[in-house]
């Protein structure tokens, strides 16, 4: 009996460090979600930043000049903040990057509070970066796009772009053109 507690222990501590956080079923593959604000010029006073709620795995971000958003860990769903510019001051701005940098020190709570403490808006809300789709998808990435207003506040995209491979369907069908020649000549071969 005490040779079987000490087996299962010892089995506990070698399967446990192996075992991943973020397991992925194998019949499914990861695949990234561009974001981008295509207006984003119409808005010259004001810089965007973007913030997941989850504390300790999403940095704050400036969002860049394109408009693109960026990546985030699968559990994030950040959002974007538009913060007047005449607030963005090189004092803020310093403040943000060290957030950026030292994201791990900072409580969700915190940057919130600070973000709207120098007029930030929520514009674009729980965006999606990345998703799980079959094995046999032949899409390859999901291009979303915001039109953004200040005032308003976005929960999806106002387009969506799914590019595919469809290199899949050649693959099915070389195969299946050759069965159909094996039926074929066997059937011929037999009258």
């Amino acid at each position: 009996m005490k040779n079987k507690i000490i087996a299962v222990i010892i089995f506990v501590f070698l399967v446990l460090p192996v075992i991943s956080a973020d397991p992925l079923d194998v019949r499914y593959k990861g695949i990234n979600i561009n974001n981008q604000i295509t207006n984003i010029q119409d808005f010259p006073d004001y810089v965007f930043v973007v913030y997941g709620k989850m504390e300790n795995m999403c940095p704050i971000k400036v969002v860049k000049e394109n408009g693109e958003i960026g990546y985030y860990y699968k559990f994030c769903n950040p959002s974007v903040y538009a913060i007047p510019k005449e607030n963005f001051n090189e004092l803020n701005e310093n403040y943000i990057l060290k957030m950026q940098q030292d994201y791990r020190n900072f409580t969700g709570e915190e940057v919130l509070v600070y973000i709207t403490s120098i007029g930030g808006k929520e514009v674009i809300k729980n965006i999606q970066t990345s998703t799980n789709v079959p094995e046999a998808s032949t899409i390859t990435e999901i291009n979303n796009s915001y039109i953004i207003d200040i005032n308003k506040v976005l929960t999806k995209p106002n387009n969506t772009i799914t590019p595919k491979n469809n290199l899949i369907y050649f693959y099915i069908l070389i195969p299946l053109i050759a069965l159909i020649l094996i039926v074929f000549i066997i059937y011929k071969r037999r009258k």
